[in-house]
């Protein structure tokens, strides 16, 4: 069972923050449709605190020799 002290709350909440100030930059600066920029900081703006947001990065020996098989996992 994991200890709900005040530093083990603030440390979270903390966290949470900095994660939710990225993801929305990460939308800002990414997405370039306004429609399509507010839907999602919208969406973000009513996510739960126990989602969990990953990002992959993978290298292709260039656009004929990639694997979209990896990424249809990835995304599953």
């Amino acid at each position: 069972m994991q200890c709900l002290g005040r530093g083990y709350l603030k440390q979270n909440l903390l966290r949470a923050i900095r994660l939710w100030v990225w993801l929305r930059h990460l939308i800002e600066r990414e997405i370039k449709q306004p429609q399509q920029q507010q839907s999602l900081l919208k969406i973000l703006s009513k996510r739960s605190p126990t989602d969990a947001y990953y990002q992959v990065f993978i290298r292709y020996q260039d656009n004929e020799h990639r694997d979209n098989n990896i990424v249809m996992r990835l995304i599953s």
